[in-house]
């Protein structure tokens, strides 16, 4: 407990064990942090057990305008889920093998993938090759290596802790709680996944085929409020690409060493098959690739355990950041 705080504690305790007639005055400054402190505990409470403004599904929105981006993030809470497919599952490939694994710590999750819009307001430049989807179309054409650049410097400018999502962090919030090859099913919606519409798995109806990326969330979300999880471009992930353990693993961080870095989700470009929650894939490190983008993951700043499921929060001061006109995005 803070100095402040107790103070606060002995002001209270000393009010109500007051002698009757005996006048005690609270000083204003205490009266005021009194109030404060009760508006904090109300609001936590309220926040913990699903209240404060939320909806069917549990989700609480917020606002924090330290980012500057624009960029949405959902929180994960903590579970346990089935990682990889099963073997029957249509179009798996031998590196998926299902296997239990808990995240002991929740993280938030950005809702979609890095804007070339807000990979310029960070990096000053615009590497991505095809430029004619616009500012709000995936960044692409960035290494993973690259990414580690702009995720540092975005962390030295806002004093938080984004990053890549793990593999198995990615697996979990793609999946949102199912086990199916797609969080739709074993089929994709046409209005949910921007992917070669012409491979569906079997016994699946075929789906648009655009042949070009879509602005980041233009397509529908999954349970859990996160856009292009399937297709559009595929996403780095923090892991080396190695062999999934053989049993039961807690917060898995991939192999120790390798030669490829994972990539999810896969592009517009690639048949159902390889945009599957299980499919694996992966690309050198200094690789820029022009179906591969990213998102970011931010470790969290509320108690790591908090039962708050999709909490949303809307990024949007603009003090860190290069202003991104439209015609300057190249």
């Amino acid at each position: 407990m803070s100095s402040k705080e107790k103070d606060i504690k002995i002001n209270i305790r000393a009010a109500a064990a007051a002698p009757a007639g005996e006048h005690h005055v609270i000083p204003a400054r205490v009266r005021c942090l009194v109030s404060a402190a009760l508006i904090i505990i109300a609001c936590l409470a309220c926040c913990f057990t699903g209240g404060c403004g939320s909806d069917s599904s549990g989700r609480i929105e917020a606002t924090d305008s330290s980012n500057g981006l624009g960029m949405n993030f959902v929180f994960i809470k903590p579970g346990r889920f089935l990682m990889g497919s099963p073997a029957d599952e249509p179009g798996r490939d031998d590196d998926e093998p299902q296997h239990w694994v808990t995240l002991t710590r929740g993280y938030y999750l950005q809702t979609t993938e890095v804007s070339q819009r807000q990979w310029k307001a960070v990096m000053g430049n615009n590497p991505t090759k095809w430029k004619d989807c616009g500012k709000n179309c995936p960044v692409t054409n960035v290494s993973w290596d690259d990414v580690q650049v702009f995720i540092q410097i975005l962390n030295q400018r806002t004093g938080k802790n984004y990053r890549l999502p793990t593999e198995a962090e990615w697996e979990y919030a793609a999946r949102a709680g199912t086990t199916t090859p797609f969080p739709t099913g074993n089929c994709l919606p046409a209005d949910y996944s921007n992917h070669d519409g012409e491979g569906p798995l079997p016994g699946c109806p075929g789906g648009v085929i655009l042949r070009k990326k879509t602005a980041v969330g233009s397509l529908a979300p999954n349970a859990w409020g996160l856009f292009d999880m399937h297709g559009n471009v595929g996403e780095w992930c923090s892991d080396w690409l190695g062999p999934y353990p053989s049993g039961p693993v807690t917060d898995p961080r991939g192999a120790p060493s390798g030669v490829f870095r994972v990539t999810r989700g896969g592009s517009w470009a690639l048949k159902a098959r390889y945009i599957r929650s299980a499919y694996r894939d992966g690309f050198g490190p200094d690789s820029d690739i022009t179906g591969v983008g990213f998102r970011l993951a931010l470790s969290p700043e509320l108690p790591a355990k908090a039962s708050i499921d999709n909490s949303i929060h809307h990024e949007t001061s603009t003090s860190y950041f290069i202003p991104c006109d439209d015609e300057n995005l190249t």
